[in-house]
């Protein structure tokens, strides 16, 4: 794998975090918004907020990294499961496949 820093943003969007983040803020912001209508406008403004400030909190990246680690550590002891990451190469393990001959009668 890559020395280089995870890209957090990148990384967030693709988060459980980024999900909950949405469903918490925006939902809430319907089901408030319902008798105070500040709410449907404050509900988007918080979740703008959040994808400015989340992906920079320590326990998002601290989550990243070590979820970056376990997958560098089980490619480390060959536990990848046979996926090449950035190879260009299918991402199916490295053995050779066998058909069964079908016949019809």
């Amino acid at each position: 794998m890559d020395s280089q820093p995870p890209k957090y943003r990148r990384e967030f969007f693709k988060s459980p975090h980024h999900v909950w983040l949405g469903l918490l803020t925006l939902g809430a912001g319907l089901i408030i918004g319902a008798d105070y209508r500040i709410a449907l406008l404050a509900a988007p403004a918080a979740y703008a907020l959040g994808w400015v400030y989340l992906p920079d909190v320590g326990f998002f990246r601290r989550w990243v990294d070590r979820r970056r680690q376990s997958a560098q550590q089980a490619i480390r002891t060959g536990r990848g499961g046979g996926i090449s990451q950035r190879s260009g190469t299918n991402c199916w393990p490295n053995f050779p496949l066998r058909v069964a001959s079908i016949t019809t009668r």
